[in-house]
This record gives C-alpha cells, structure tokens and sequence, in this order.
C-alpha cells in the first residue's frame, strides 16, 4: 500500500469511531449469530478491534479496514472455538437420523437401486458433519440449495460443493466401492 493509494485511508480518531460506528454492531452481532455469549462477543470484538488499530496506526494508511476488521473478528473467533474445544454441531449423530437420510438418498437420489440402505447409511457416518448436514438437509428434508445455504450460514457454491464431495466420498467409501453408483445431480 502506497501512500498515495486514493482508496487507502489514513489513520485518524474520527476514521476509527467512524469504523466503529458504522461496523461496530455488525461485528458484535456476527459473533453472537455463531453462539457465543454477548460478554465473549463483545471481549471478542474488542480484541479484533485493537488489532486493526495498531495494524492501521503502523501502516499509516490502510485499505479498507472494515475487511481488515471483519477478517480480524472472524479469526479471533476461530481461536476463541479452538480455546473452548468447541465442535459444529452435527445434524445428524444418531441412527435414526443416518438411516432415514439413507432412505432418502437411496429412493430419490441414487439412479440404481443396487445398494442397500444400510451400506449408504455407514457411508453417509464417515462423512464429515458438513458434507453429512448438507446430505440431511438436500435429500431427507428436501430443500433447495438456497435453503439450505441460509441454514448453515454459508454460500450456495459452499453448498453445492459439500453435495458433491459428499456424494464423491460416499460412491469411494468402502460400504459403496464395489457396487454400482450413479448418483442423480439435483440442483
């Protein structure tokens, strides 16, 4: 970054509480939409902030700092799941719910019928719980990329890529290895 770059912005009080005031919010309201409690939010927010600011106040002028920020909560955020040992929450962990998503995928997804629903169901558990979700979601409940997209709080290319590595994985597990697949790509 240059210093005479016109979209970089040069550090300043006011530039700072217009950062704040403008994305402060939206920031903390990031961080509680992924579960964490509003103090640890708030400390997590806080914590970006600083960085960014000392980040802006070294560089002098900087490239849009609301992505800097936003890069900064969504990292410290990450670490903060790291420190607690926290897991994504799996759709599906138990039989009921795998043997029905194997019910699903094997009537309305697999094109022949030469597989057994118990051999899809031990696939769809060695899944990761992303792919498996997305599996859940698309084929058991039925819900448009779109949908399911907004569920999970990602991208609907996001989407269509856990459909498809899933579905890849699942055809090279050793439950489905040797047997016929030809999955039906909906959209």
């Amino acid at each position: 970054m240059s210093e005479g770059d016109p979209d970089a912005v040069a550090y300043r009080d006011d530039a700072v509480e217009r950062l704040a005031a403008l994305h402060g919010d939206r920031a903390l309201a990031m961080v509680m939409k992924h579960g964490l409690s509003r103090p640890d939010a708030e400390a997590i927010v806080q914590d970006a902030f600083k960085a960014v600011i000392k980040s802006w106040q070294q560089r002098r002028r900087l490239i849009g700092p609301e992505r800097l920020l936003f890069t900064t909560v969504k990292q410290r955020m990450a670490n903060e799941f790291r420190r607690q040992d926290r897991k994504p929450v799996d759709l599906v962990d138990n039989n009921e719910g795998i043997t029905a998503t194997a019910d699903a995928l094997w009537h309305t997804h697999f094109a022949e019928r030469l597989i057994d629903k118990v051999d899809i169901a031990n696939a769809l558990r060695e899944l990761p719980h992303r792919q498996r979700g997305v599996l859940v979601l698309r084929f058991l409940l039925d819900l448009e990329i779109t949908v399911v997209a907004e569920l999970l709080g990602c991208s609907r290319n996001d989407v269509n890529y856990a459909q498809r590595v899933g579905l890849d994985t699942m055809k090279r597990s050793r439950w489905l290895a040797e047997r016929k697949v030809m999955p039906e790509v909906r959209q």
